[in-house]
């Protein structure tokens, strides 16, 4: 985590059909603006200096074992409960705006929708969902963390987002009824260049509607000088798994890394 540079735009370029998705330029979303007060009402406001580069460090400790494809998912469990303390403070709240807002813009998200986050962590996105997007719907938070749970109980009970339930499990086994979820959120999951990658993806498309509007959005971030890569492996791992991948969204950069959303539906 860190503080982000300045955000620069991808080039638009929509994929032709039976082609891999390219990076396509953000549009704003000034209904989203209100997330940055939600955050901190909710969360509260960022601490110090000191306090954030305390909890950066102690998480940076894991990089190396996050970076083993074939790490299991015990371990990423286990990491997950000793970071849960710490998470909050390494948030970033401009980063996450841009995201919501390109959900905002190219998922077609209706107010009774059933959502469901895989690797919900904190659950702050989930619950500013919850509140503006799909009041009328229900947003399952799934996270296989205890301690990161407890957290997202919190944002729960803060934010006054009756409509949203937290469950401790697996994004590769949720337990969620086949067929029963409008949308699918996988934001900025490990599990993501990991052994279980499509483990992940086959879930949530057994768990995923088969509807014109169904959706599954999934946010990682990439090294520019492997992104290209990066995004066609994860195009034809979905596409394994019975997704097929709509355009890509590149929405922040950070030091030589970005952070981009894959939009696919259910083929």
């Amino acid at each position: 985590m860190g503080s982000l540079r300045k955000l620069r735009r991808a080039k638009s370029i929509r994929p032709r059909k039976g082609k891999a998705a390219k990076i396509q330029q953000k549009k704003k979303s000034p209904s989203v603006s209100e997330f940055r007060a939600f955050f901190e009402k909710v969360m509260g406001r960022p601490g110090s200096q000191a306090e954030w580069q305390q909890a950066k460090n102690f998480i940076k400790r894991f990089e190396s074992e996050f970076d083993n494809p074939n790490i299991s998912l015990e371990r990423i469990k286990a990491i997950w409960n000793q970071i849960a303390p710490f998470y909050p403070k390494v948030l970033e709240p401009k980063v996450m705006q841009s995201e919501i807002s390109v959900i905002h813009t190219h998922v077609p998200i209706a107010r009774s929708d059933k959502i469901a986050s895989l690797g919900s962590g904190t659950a702050i996105l989930e619950a500013f969902l919850a509140k503006n997007f799909a009041p009328n719907g229900i947003v399952t938070c799934v996270d296989m963390s205890p301690k990161m749970n407890q957290i997202a109980l919190c944002t729960k009970e803060k934010a006054q987002a009756g409509n949203m339930s937290i469950v401790t499990a697996s994004a590769t086994k949720t337990g969620l009824p086949k067929k029963s979820q409008d949308k699918v959120i996988i934001a900025q999951t490990n599990l993501v260049r990991t052994v279980h990658m499509e483990k992940m993806f086959k879930e949530a498309r057994r768990i995923i509607k088969n509807s014109p509007t169904a959706r599954l959005t999934l946010s990682f971030y990439a090294k520019i000088s492997n992104r290209k890569a990066l995004i066609s492996e994860i195009n034809k791992a979905l596409g394994n798994c019975g997704f097929y991948s709509l355009i890509a969204v590149r929405y922040a950069q950070k030091g030589k890394e970005l952070a981009i959303i894959i939009i696919a539906e259910p083929v």
